[in-house]
């Protein structure tokens, strides 16, 4: 997936490029460290104002930026990590959970090296990417392995000190009331972490049970998006997804693969408002597959219809972002299953996809305009 498109940069980053240039001429650690600093705060800044992708294309340069001037002697193994850390946040951001479960597994071996040699202050920088990587692998349906990583962190706040939680928060200023900081994380973790317990013990027996909470928690997403919240919406169902595919594995079914498919079109629409392309991507590509599955392998061909819709909307959205060669691929596919399932309405199918492309090529323009 290309990573690399530009994007307007508001005021303040582009008061950043121009001190990031004149600093790429200087030498030394205070250079180095002011010149990754300023990217650190292009991708801050692309962050908040929803620019996930350009974020992420700066992480990995600062990535790129602290391994080479680390094998140059200027930067330490602390450093590396935190900008590990950064990578795999942004990856998460901009919803490549898979993609950023590996940095944020890389940053923890980083983490426990140094600590093991004595950095023992870091151990709030490691817990903090520890809940990160665990909040990924909840997210690609591993719920064995998160629950693990979240329970390994309810267990190290205990050791980690107030002053180390508070400055380990990148985007605090000051510092809290004692123990406040540490009773609010541990409580948001506590939370994710029995939807997990409950999803794993769950049992054919309590299989019913699980699939209500599913459909309960489409229903808030819906409500969050309605209402606005559209990157909570997203993340929550994000995470609703991913029980989904742990649970269409463990115990399949027609049932199951239905509340999936329409859990990841919701998650495709709210991803898509609020800039995580990865997230939409994942879900418009995963919606599809379970109509697929629903159609073909459940023997289910009154699902042909949302499949195409789901197809339809897949391609269009491709066209949007601008990647013209996977829609013609995603259309490819529609073409040959439409002459299948459904030959009579193959040219109201045509025409179906041939106008929703051209509605997106043209939004596609006026954005660019």
């Amino acid at each position: 997936m290309p990573l690399h498109r530009a994007h307007r940069s508001t005021s303040r980053s582009r008061c950043c490029d121009d001190q990031l240039n004149p600093s790429k001429e200087e030498k030394g650690l205070e250079a180095t460290k002011t010149r990754i600093l300023v990217l650190e705060t292009m991708a801050g800044t692309c962050s908040d104002s929803g620019s996930y992708r350009q974020a992420l294309v700066i992480a990995q340069d600062v990535m790129a930026e602290t391994f080479k001037q680390g094998r140059g002697g200027f930067l330490r193994d602390a450093d590396l990590a935190d900008a590990v850390h950064r990578l795999a946040r942004a990856r998460f951001d901009y919803g490549l959970a898979g993609d950023a479960a590996v940095a944020a597994r890389e940053a923890l071996k980083i983490y426990d090296r140094i600590i093991t040699r004595g950095r023992v202050d870091l151990a709030a920088e490691a817990l903090r990417t520890r809940v990160l990587l665990g909040e990924c692998l909840l997210r690609t349906g591993e719920l064995d392995d998160a629950a693990q990583e979240l329970e390994t962190a309810l267990r190290s706040y205990g050791t980690v000190s107030d002053r180390d939680l508070d400055r380990s928060m990148p985007r605090r200023h000051g510092s809290s009331p004692a123990g406040q900081l540490r009773t609010s994380l541990m409580e948001s973790i506590e939370l994710g972490l029995a939807e997990v317990r409950e999803a794993l013990g769950a049992g054919p027996e309590r299989r019913e049970q699980e699939l209500d909470r599913r459909l309960s928690a489409y229903d808030v997403g819906r409500e969050l998006y309605r209402f606005g919240a559209r990157w909570e919406a997203s993340l929550f169902l994000e995470r609703s997804a991913g029980i989904l595919a742990w649970l269409v594995v463990a115990y399949p079914g027609e049932d199951v693969e239905r509340i999936r498919a329409e859990t990841l079109l919701l998650l495709a629409t709210c991803a898509t408002s609020c800039g995580r392309a990865g997230a939409a991507r994942y879900a418009f590509r995963g919606a599809a597959e379970c109509l697929r599955r629903l159609t073909t392998d459940l023997g289910r061909p009154e699902c042909a219809d949302r499949w195409f819709e789901a197809c339809v909307a897949w391609a269009s959205w491709l066209v949007w972002n601008g990647d013209e060669p996977e829609a013609q691929t995603v259309l490819e596919d529609l073409h040959r299953e439409v002459r299948v399932f459904r030959p009579a309405q193959r040219e109201t199918w045509d025409r179906r996809a041939e106008n929703s492309m051209a509605e997106a090529r043209e939004l596609r323009e006026r954005a660019r305009a």
